[in-house]
């Protein structure tokens, strides 16, 4: 269901409103987020909680989903600050992350999956990528792909994204966690694209992978939950046929309760995608913010590839 413009503005104040009421920390960056991107953003973010989150007589689910914004923001604080204090990160191995995250129901539906979902239009390093990723890729993808695959599917947004933006283009997307994909399929079933997406559950490193080549790999913020990113990127190399293309991102000196590999510049993701193969036709940095060293500083840096 989308808003009806006359309601946009009631919505998002009333949204504002629960954000600083409930999570009065996290409550400015509505209207921070609001400034910088200006009305488009709000009617994005108004219609998105309306479908992810339930309509005008849900409010105790967007309350809930602000609530979870609010714990994943909280958890890169705490860990950003043990990051810079430590210089590494909390964890180091899929072991000792997987129960306590990927395979937690309540850590995973009540906040880390919807705070993920909502910090696509409330972290502006990450709207920026998301615009970026509109505009820089699926814009320019000649003839349109018509298979992807999306490998560490998160909350579903980058999958969405390519069904939205390629009308007849049909996906695959891979994740360890059940949660990911149930919060997944909950995203495609409320924007009507579930038809043309299927999931794969499991260690991307010791499932069998489709014979089949893709025109389109996207693999968003995954490289720093690995252990081994460049066995990884090999995968996505294989995963994808010659002359197709790959959106690949990563997070860098960034903290965060899953974050266990720890790249230290863009640059240093940058050599390791060329290492591979891979032909990097762009590529960015977003900060998350301004002010600190540049060595403890976090951003993402994200490429299209080209095999």
């Amino acid at each position: 269901m989308n808003v009806n413009e006359q309601n946009v503005e009631e919505t998002f104040k009333l949204l504002a409103d629960i954000a600083h009421e409930k999570t009065p920390f996290f409550a400015d960056i509505w209207e921070r987020s609001r400034n910088e991107f200006g009305d488009p953003w709000v009617k994005e973010i108004v219609d998105n909680v309306v479908k992810v989150f339930g309509s005008l007589e849900n409010t105790d689910s967007w309350e809930g989903a602000i609530r979870g914004y609010a714990e994943f923001a909280l958890d890169a604080m705490r860990n950003q600050k043990f990051f810079e204090a430590n210089g590494h990160y909390r964890w180091s191995t899929l072991k000792e992350i997987q129960g306590r995250y990927y395979d937690n129901e309540d850590h995973m539906m009540k906040g880390y999956l919807p705070g993920m979902y909502l910090s696509h239009y409330l972290w502006p390093h990450h709207f920026k990528l998301l615009e970026f990723f509109r505009k820089e890729v699926l814009s320019g993808l000649a003839p349109p792909p018509a298979l992807f695959y999306d490998v560490g599917i998160g909350s579903g947004m980058y999958s969405r994204e390519v069904l939205r933006g390629v009308p007849n283009v049909r996906g695959v997307g891979f994740d360890v966690s059940p949660y990911s994909v149930e919060f997944t399929s909950n995203v495609l079933q409320a924007y009507g694209l579930q038809d043309r997406y299927e999931f794969v559950l499991g260690d991307i490193f010791t499932s069998e992978l489709p014979w089949k080549t893709a025109d389109l790999v996207v693999s968003q913020e995954v490289l720093e939950h690995l252990e081994e990113p460049e066995r990884f990127t090999r995968i996505l190399y294989r995963l994808t046929k010659a002359g197709g293309k790959a959106y690949i991102t990563a997070a860098v000196n960034a903290g965060h309760s899953d974050h266990i590999y720890l790249f230290r510049s863009p640059e240093e993701v940058k050599t390791l995608l060329t290492k591979v193969g891979w032909k990097i036709i762009k590529w960015r940095a977003e900060y998350g913010y301004t002010g600190a060293p540049i060595e403890v500083t976090p951003c993402i840096a994200h490429f299209l590839c080209e095999r």
